[in-house]
């Protein structure tokens, strides 16, 4: 009797095709987490959420951040003389 071809031959096994549409949709996870990662950092790097103008005393500044480096400040809006 002829063996039969499928289930003889391990690459068409049910087994195989099962974990290549796993390890497919793992890949494709993968590059969607990435994708979106370099999307949200993009948007928090140049995305600009405040400006104008104020007018004051400089009371402080400082070098702040961990992955976007930005320059912040304090101003003394009142008068103290």
């Amino acid at each position: 009797m002829k063996p039969d071809s499928v289930s003889s031959n391990p690459k068409n096994s049910r087994w195989s095709i099962i974990l290549k549409k796993a390890k497919r949709i793992l890949y494709m996870a993968g590059l969607a987490i990435l994708l979106i990662l370099a999307i949200y950092g993009y948007w928090k790097y140049f995305y600009t959420y405040s400006d104008g103008y104020r007018a004051g005393l400089l009371q402080k500044f400082s070098h702040k951040g961990t992955f976007v480096k930005t320059y912040e400040g304090e101003l003394v809006l009142g008068n103290r003389f």
